[in-house]
């Protein structure tokens, strides 16, 4: 996508019947907040075979405002391998994948935040 180029995204793969997803999206959610107009996005791909009807429920009540997407024949899951979820995959201002999380994770930790800051620092 055009709009991402030059754009550190975090793609995060999950689903609205894991907890783990359920557990780290409100820390996704302050780091949008911190880093999305220093050139920082997500992207939260859902594989929630009921799509819309199940996801916009679960996103409007956690008040996500970070772009969710709809992967309901898993194609995208496919491609980057994903084999459980919550998987998060880290993509720098080049394209390259730099870091894979299996498993859910609190986004809003020093470690976390750095490692964003790292890479939005990175040419």
């Amino acid at each position: 996508m055009a709009s991402l180029e030059g754009k550190v995204v975090l793609v995060n793969f999950w689903a609205t019947w894991c907890g783990p997803c359920r557990d780290e999206m409100p820390s996704m959610e302050t780091l949008y907040h911190d880093f999305k107009d220093k050139g920082f996005e997500i992207l939260a791909i859902s594989s929630d075979m009921d799509g819309a009807p199940a996801v916009q429920p679960f996103v409007q009540k956690l008040g996500l405002s970070y772009p969710i997407l709809l992967d309901t024949d898993f194609r995208v899951d496919d491609k980057y391998l994903i084999q459980s979820v919550p998987t998060t995959v880290l993509v720098d201002k080049n394209g390259v994948i730099t870091h894979r999380v299996v498993g859910g994770r609190n986004w809003s930790n020093p470690e976390s935040r750095d490692l964003i800051v790292k890479l939005l620092k990175t040419k």
